[in-house]
């Protein structure tokens, strides 16, 4: 999920230089070897029923962010906004994770 123009170095070793080849890469390997069993694995989860994906711990509406004492309305519209916005860039409704998810899906 990491922002490829904020670490220009960072493929440096590498042909592939942006998202975008990347995507082309991937969806040129899955292409080619459509006929064999193909396992993708991948750090980043295209499905979760976890924080991430927006289900939350009945404890984690009481106690956000860990504290340690309860802070239950609070917590509620946290774990509500975070569920609804994205705003983690490892949430499954984050626009960039969004993308990713999609692009993943659509060529395996």
């Amino acid at each position: 999920m990491e922002n490829w123009d904020n670490n220009p170095t960072m493929n440096d070793d590498c042909d592939i230089k942006t998202r975008e080849l990347f995507f082309d890469e991937f969806e040129s390997l899955i292409k080619k070897n459509e006929s064999k069993t193909t396992i993708v694995a991948m750090h980043h989860p295209l499905f979760s029923n976890g924080s991430h994906g927006g289900q939350f711990s009945f404890n984690s509406q009481f106690y956000p962010a860990n504290n340690k004492f309860p802070l239950p309305i609070i917590g509620i519209f946290a774990n509500v906004f975070r569920a609804t916005s994205g705003i983690s860039t490892q949430d499954l409704n984050n626009s960039i994770y969004r993308e990713f998810k999609n692009r993943i899906i659509i060529y395996t």
